[in-house]
């Protein structure tokens, strides 16, 4: 019987860890989507002051890429279009400049 109750509590006590585990990633995740908003927020505030408004937003958007699909999109095209403004290849001139390195 002492055996059977033992199981019961080892149960109990790992359902209770699952969802203290569940509540603390909730509440990081609640967290880092203030931040990431209230970063956003400040920098758009910004675009009319000398701070770096692009690094500051940019930030913003990286803290809420890991779990909105749509940041993670606007990051990547920010980054798109910083490699042609500095003059970088972007991914698919890569791609081209390799196949013609393959035929000649």
């Amino acid at each position: 019987m002492e055996e059977g109750n033992h199981q019961v509590n080892n149960l109990h006590h790992i359902h209770i860890r699952f969802h203290m585990h569940n509540n603390i990633l909730k509440i990081k995740r609640a967290a880092l989507s203030v931040a990431g908003f209230t970063t956003v927020f400040f920098g758009a505030l910004t675009i009319v002051t000398p701070l770096p408004t692009t690094l500051i937003v940019c930030s913003g958007l990286a803290m809420l890429s890991g779990q909105y699909l749509w940041a993670r999109r606007a990051i990547k095209k920010i980054k798109h279009e910083a490699q042609i403004l500095m003059g970088l290849p972007v991914k698919w001139e890569h791609e081209i400049a390799h196949r013609l390195r393959a035929w000649g």
